[in-house]
């Protein structure tokens, strides 16, 4: 006889959606896919309460994936025939629901349907469209125009065109963007060698081995373009390079810019189109995403926090929803460029629900309150003896300890940029883009 298999504990199994539809359930800890019923069930109580704890809320769906969201959404109306996300509209409102919302999209979806939305007003929302386009990868570039195609039945660069006749630097760099790949600069010179050899082997193979210098003198070329064009406020070469340049690539060409000028570029980019702020925004966001997708997102947040007379928040709300799950280290990049923690200047704002959510995506733990400390849980007279231990313990090994600190502070890393001549700027040198419409 054999052992009878035993029933799985609901809190322990994984609803994982099969590709034909039926939900299947697995044993926790033999698939890495779906959310665990026990977690399902508590993020579904929080939604269907009376009144949504937004914070609450953020924190259980933080803990997984938004594939693995979108995929609770999709299981939840087909067990109750309720559309998720209608019903969260109901009982959110302002940032807070796009905030909560977008946590159930996948990073293509999101990004296809913001800029639909932006595309859809009476007036193109260029704010929303350039903080969209102008952060993505290549790849991701090529899935948002064939998912815009196969959701609304259109070529995503035409609907872009339809307000602006090409005038704009921000349009010709989106719709460059949307169109073009990404290749080394050097490819056109391999190109040429291959052509040139008419198939000798023997002149291909010098050609390939010459391919290093060659992408040094193309990359010189490049910056030496620039310090002219930049100067004759001619920018057609940079969009060209900022659309079609492998990031590495375009990285050096800053470099070798800062050494045949002396001035950085992204401060040039700045000083150039001062009275051009969309134009401004939009060029200065690409040239930091291809330096570090997190500093591109930092001065996104940046830009909306210091918005004038008021912050941002769509641009807030934008900067959290495009970068929290692929880029977290975006608190950490917001400190070192801007003098601030991220969290400081979010509640210098306001402290209420929506910018607890922020931080929350963000995965920003805020320091326990002292009065939460040992005094206050114990009371005085066992925080005393506390002490009085602890002050035995530590005249003990004093000198160890001394030692150790040493050593875990020469430890301490410091972070940096990929290359100090293109230090992105301190709050003081950055400017906000002015409202659309200026």
């Amino acid at each position: 006889m054999g052992c009878a298999a035993s029933t799985p504990d609901i809190a322990d199994a994984t609803a994982v959606m099969g590709n034909h539809g039926p939900e299947k359930h697995r044993a926790k800890g033999m698939s890495n896919k779906g959310i665990s019923l026990k977690s399902m069930e508590s993020i579904r109580s929080a939604i269907e309460s009376l009144l949504i704890n937004e914070p609450e809320l953020t924190k259980l769906m933080t803990s997984f994936s938004k594939e693995h969201l979108f995929m609770f959404a999709k299981d939840y109306q087909t067990q109750t025939g309720t559309d998720l996300l209608s019903l969260l509209r109901e009982k959110l409102n302002g940032p807070l629901e796009k905030l909560i919302l977008s946590s159930f999209k996948p990073d293509v979806t999101l990004r296809t349907e913001l800029i639909r939305e932006s595309l859809q007003g009476k007036a193109t929302d260029i704010e929303q469209l350039t903080d969209v386009v102008l952060t993505l990868s290549d790849s991701r570039a090529c899935e948002i125009v064939q998912n815009y195609d196969l959701l609304y039945g259109g070529s995503v660069i035409t609907d872009i065109r339809h307000d602006y006749n090409g005038d704009k630097l921000w349009q010709r760099l989106i719709t460059r963007i949307l169109s073009s790949k990404r290749v080394s600069r050097s490819s056109l010179a391999m190109q040429s060698t291959t052509l040139a050899s008419d198939g000798d082997v023997d002149t291909h193979a010098v050609g390939v081995e010459a391919n290093t210098g060659t992408l040094g003198k193309l990359l010189v070329a490049d910056a030496e373009r620039l310090v002219m064009d930049i100067r004759e406020r001619n920018f057609e070469h940079l969009l060209l390079l900022m659309a079609t340049a492998l990031p590495a690539e375009y990285v050096s060409i800053c470099k070798k810019y800062f050494e045949m000028k002396g001035t950085v570029l992204r401060q040039d980019i700045a000083d150039a189109l001062e009275h051009r702020p969309e134009e401004r925004y939009a060029l200065l966001l690409a040239h930091d995403y291809l330096h570090n997708p997190a500093a591109a997102y930092a001065f996104m947040a940046h830009t909306a926090l210091v918005a004038g007379i008021s912050r941002d928040d769509a641009r807030l709300t934008r900067a959290a929803i495009l970068s929290y799950e692929e880029h977290p280290d975006v608190p950490a990049v917001y400190r070192e460029l801007y003098g601030v923690a991220l969290e400081d200047a979010i509640e210098k704002t306001g402290t209420g629900s929506y910018e607890s959510t922020l931080l929350i995506l963000w995965k920003i733990d805020r320091p326990k309150d002292p009065a939460t400390g040992p005094e206050a849980e114990n009371g005085p007279a066992e925080t005393a003896a506390h002490a009085g231990n602890k002050a035995k313990q530590s005249s003990k090994g004093n000198k160890k300890s001394d030692s150790k600190a040493d050593k875990e502070g020469a430890a301490t890393p410091v972070l940096q940029n990929d290359t100090m001549e293109e230090r992105l700027p301190t709050p003081a040198a950055s400017e906000p883009s002015t409202p659309r419409g200026d």
